[in-house]
């Protein structure tokens, strides 16, 4: 991409590399007037150069040379240690003849032994910046003095760190909210109870982002990318990165595996397990164990042969986890299949199965009590362990993208817009909750601002149950329920105050555990609701089951009807 500032225009130079499976161009170097160098890979790897003048590529220097410095007198290239120079404005060859002893260094290293690049600022002091920090140091007198550790004040960087998706979500025993976002190699905590937020600086020395994070007690486990690193921390001592102290780092298992795309679980033997796939370039993946007591890592390179660990999950008797055919730096392959895979702590793989791949392939995971779902494409599979096979498959109307463990019986599966809650041991019961085309107003009552939410809810289930069950919003603070049962047709009545029911109150309902309504669990057909959701400053008013309303003061229960119909509904 080429940004003229002057006009603020943004030309597509169009893709780098001739080879259609190299997906990555950086990084680039302008420091030769009339050029610019970009690296490529990571099926073939190499160099071009851009013609700024004629506006075209070509190779430049050996193939997988990387550019070591660019200046005035000379480009420097390195192909596995060894040096070629070029001139920098014909770019033709040029013999060594000393210039490698005029090469400047270019890294500096901390106390710590990590080294890191810098810029040489206009006062001739040397930044450079870990993560969310940077730092400004003296410069050396002498470049022998560029290996001799140097300590360094950390500070946060003064820009409001930009929006990014959220990896992972965990809880800790306090009920805090703990998660890492993409870019930064941070982690950050929410306290419900008093809002508090908190932003880490980096957790390991690598960059890239945290994805496994497991609480063990009160101590943090995590897994980074992008040099397969194990880190633990615990957030009731001091924040010491920097010296390996809190978070400590644990072994890595990079460079062979170094993106724990996977996430991590606590196994049934207590420890953590996390799924990874292989480094740049090279189809493969494998899976780690970080022993909780001891925080010794083992690791397990490629347990089915050129295939990523794309998540895991674990009973208590197995760690069981899906697979994919993509890596970091080249395009997943859609022609060959993913599998699942049954793992036994201290004995390695025991089982896989094989499933054809497609485009729309996904691979989220969840299993308990010897039931395994996974999502395959717009069908959710539940695996029996004992039995070895499928028992149930449930359809979505959109991939799914991640599958929970909401308890010992069921699942929440997230398929785009939607989420469903599935039955484990019979496949049905499913609860979904609809986002799309929800839209939002407001209304006062005099005192205060209030938010309307709209959402959508669907409850289906596979079996015996209800023929229809409807629910609606008729105006903020009333409803109409409409349920037609194998035995007659229930007409219920208003609700009370439904718009001022506090969110955490109202979810029970669509949890089938709502002792009141009983609606989640076995609705056969379709449900709909617009509920009203309250700011977080609004009053917290009890919802129909603190109320103690009884099933036949909600619903006009007609002679004739079963009892049982409506109770289970």
């Amino acid at each position: 991409m080429q940004y003229d500032p002057a006009t603020h225009t943004l030309v597509n130079l169009g893709k780098v590399s001739d080879n259609p499976k190299n997906l990555y161009s950086r990084p680039v170097w302008g420091e030769a007037p009339g050029f610019i160098f970009v690296y490529y890979g990571f099926d073939t790897k190499g160099l071009k150069v851009y013609d700024i003048a004629k506006g075209t590529f070509q190779e430049f220097g050996r193939p997988e040379a990387e550019i070591r410095e660019i200046n005035d007198r000379f480009i420097c290239t390195q192909t596995e240690g060894q040096l070629d120079f070029y001139d920098p404005r014909t770019l033709q060859p040029l013999d060594d003849a000393g210039l490698a002893d005029q090469l400047k260094p270019s890294k500096i290293t901390l106390a710590n032994g990590q080294q890191l690049p810098f810029i040489e600022l206009e006062d001739g002091r040397l930044a450079s910046f870990r993560g969310q920090d940077y730092f400004i140091v003296d410069k050396p007198s002498n470049p022998q003095d560029y290996d001799t550790p140097q300590p360094i004040a950390l500070a946060q960087i003064p820009a409001k760190a930009p929006v990014t998706e959220i990896f992972t979500l965990v809880e800790d025993p306090k009920g805090r909210i703990w998660g890492a976002s993409g870019f930064g190699q941070t982690i950050f905590r929410f306290d419900p109870a008093t809002g508090e937020y908190w932003n880490s600086s980096s957790v390991c020395n690598e960059g890239g982002e945290v994805y496994g994070m497991v609480f063990v007690g009160d101590r943090l486990f995590t897994a980074s990318y992008v040099g397969g690193d194990h880190t633990v921390y615990d957030p009731d001592q001091p924040w010491d990165q920097l010296n390996n102290v809190n978070p400590r780092t644990l072994r890595s298992v990079g460079p062979r595996l170094i993106r724990p795309e996977g996430r991590s679980v606590r196994g049934p033997d207590g420890g953590i397990w996390t799924g990874w796939s292989a480094n740049y370039g090279v189809y493969g993946g494998g899976l780690s164990r970080v022993d909780t007591e001891t925080l010794e890592v083992e690791n397990w390179y490629d347990p089915i042969p050129e295939r990523a660990i794309a998540s895991v999950a674990a009973d208590d008797q197995y760690v069981y986890f899906t697979t994919h055919s993509g890596t970091s730096g080249l395009s997943t392959r859609h022609d060959i299949p993913w599998q699942l895979g049954i793992w036994e702590p201290g004995k390695g793989l025991i089982d896989q199965y094989d499933y054809p791949a497609s485009p729309n392939d996904t691979y989220g995971i969840a299993a308990s009590q010897g039931k395994v779902a996974f999502a395959a494409g717009v069908e959710i599979h539940i695996f029996d362990v004992a039995e070895r096979k499928v028992v149930h498959t449930v359809a979505v109307s959109q991939p799914c993208l991640w599958l929970l463990k909401l308890d010992d019986e069921h699942v929440a599966a997230f398929c785009g817009d939607e989420l469903i809650r599935i039955h484990l041991h019979s496949g049905g019961s499913v609860l979904t909750v609809s986002a799309a085309g929800n839209d939002s107003s407001g209304y006062t009552d005099g005192r205060r601002r209030h938010l309307l939410l709209r959402y959508d809810f669907v409850v289906r289930h596979q079996g015996p149950g209800l023929e229809r069950a409807e629910l609606t919003l008729a105006g903020k603070d009333e409803a109409i329920v409409h349920i037609k049962t194998p035995s007659g047709l229930v007409t219920g009545r208003r609700f009370v105050s439904i718009a001022a029911m506090p969110l955490a109150r109202r979810c029970p309902l669509f949890r089938g555990a709502c002792r009141g309504l009983r609606i989640a669990a076995v609705v056969a057909g379709t449900l709909r609701i617009a509920l009203a959701q309250r700011q977080r400053d609004a009053e917290r008013v009890s919802g129909l089951e603190a109320e103690g309303v009884a099933l036949r003061e909600i619903f006009a229960v007609p002679p004739g009807v079963n009892d049982g119909d409506v109770a289970d509904a």
